[in-house]
């Protein structure tokens, strides 16, 4: 028996069809839209996945030795399973994948939080904004569960539709196989608010790794500073006479002549055989992505190669009061900086448009921070002087503290 046509002049069967067709349409959209979310937070793994290694750590109960194979499976499969979807065109193989790697880590997640503790996620590598947005183990678990919940929707709507029901209804069996204009459309849509949203963060997330880098460098000079000092009686260190008009640094087949106050750009050549098992160009000595010819970007302070009164006004004589200072003199060991990358200063002050996250600053006790420019305190105005042997006349932060090692450089 044919079916009665309805008020659009369909057959009811038709019209049942027709609404059927809709919702597959929004299941499958949604489906996209978690393989899109999937495959993105891959991607973030890879972009480092020295951050996501260090996240696993704190998955107690997963044993050691599959760590690194899982640090790189784990944003393989999550980026493997959008391509699927995109590139193979395998949508239900894509979603059914999916759904398998998102209930595989519910249950590691779930089983970690219950016996030990949540662990750190690393879901989407270093965006700043989602470490600043601290979330629970239930929480967790839950935004899980709403992507499976989507998976599960699109898996449903790419089932294929009964054969005779289908030709009887003059639709054809395969058509769920393939994508629609509508869904690629909409899945086009989706995918340019997502990428509007995360590519912005991409310069931010390797801002933020570079400044990682950097203060694990800084903390590396500090520490030796300290063992320079246990060393050489409780002194800093200092390579040129300030009696001598230049000194001469050499290094290797490298020679040069340097101003007194130079060294704060080319300490690391004289340190470096002492203490760098003889590798001036080490990158310890540079900023990510940066090489070191001779000068490191990590400026030593200049405070250390001075008596306190140099870097107060009214007690300031000159080169007389030039040379190197007891580490335990410091007044302010949690607040005066010993190092700090000049490179980044000089970006945040001189380049205007350039943001930076923090300056790397690494304390006198031993640690190293990233401190925002506003709350670095202003440093003695006229820097070291116009004296020979000077190599800055104007203040800059940190290398040039008001009272020298009796000052503070932070807030």
């Amino acid at each position: 028996m044919n079916s009665l046509p309805n008020s659009k002049g369909l057959p009811a069967s038709h019209e049942g069809l027709e609404r059927a067709s809709l919702v597959d349409v929004g299941f499958r959209v949604a489906g996209l839209t978690a393989l899109i979310g999937l495959g993105g937070s891959g991607a973030l793994k890879l972009l480092d996945l020295s951050d996501f290694s260090q996240a696993l750590q704190t998955w107690s109960l997963l044993p050691g030795g599959l760590r690194p194979l899982v640090t790189g499976l784990v944003p393989i499969a999550e980026v493997g399973v959008c391509v699927a979807a995109f590139g193979a065109g395998n949508l239900r193989l894509a979603l059914g994948a999916g759904i398998g790697l998102l209930l595989l880590f519910f249950a590691a997640y779930g089983t970690q939080a219950y016996l030990a503790q949540a662990p750190t996620c690393g879901c989407v590598g270093k965006i700043r904004e989602f470490h600043d947005f601290r979330l629970s183990a239930p929480q967790h678990l839950a935004i899980i569960g709403a992507f499976l919940i989507l998976l599960v929707l699109g898996f449903w709507s790419t089932r294929r539709p009964n054969a005779t029901q289908a030709q009887s209804n003059g639709i054809s069996p395969s058509r769920t196989a393939g994508f629609t204009l509508i869904e690629t459309l909409l899945v086009m849509v989706i995918a340019s608010v997502l990428a509007a949203l995360i590519i912005p963060q991409l310069s931010r997330v390797r801002s933020f790794g570079d400044q990682a880098v950097s203060l694990s460098n800084i903390r590396t000079h500090v520490t030796i500073l300290s063992q320079y000092a246990s060393d050489y009686r409780d002194t800093t260190p200092c390579f040129i006479d300030p009696a001598a008009t230049y000194g001469v640094i050499r290094v290797g087949d490298f020679v040069t002549t340097a101003n007194y106050f130079d060294m704060t750009v080319y300490w690391n050549l004289p340190m470096s055989e002492l203490y760098y098992q003889n590798s001036p160009r080490s990158p310890v000595f540079a900023r990510p992505r940066h090489r070191v010819e001779y000068a490191t970007d990590y400026s030593y302070s200049s405070s250390f190669l001075a008596h306190p009164d140099f870097w107060v006004a009214e007690l300031r004589t000159g080169p007389d009061q030039w040379g190197p200072v007891k580490l335990t003199d410091v007044s302010y060991p949690d607040r005066k900086g010993a190092f700090f990358s000049r490179v980044d200063w000089a970006e945040s002050t001189f380049e205007y448009t350039h943001q930076v996250s923090g300056i790397p600053v690494g304390m006198t006790d031993g640690s190293a921070r990233a401190i925002q420019p506003s709350k670095l305190l202003p440093p003695y105005w006229y820097g070291e002087g116009n004296w020979q042997g000077s190599r800055y006349s104007y203040g800059i932060p940190v290398l040039h503290t008001p009272g020298g090692v009796r000052g503070r450089d932070i807030q």
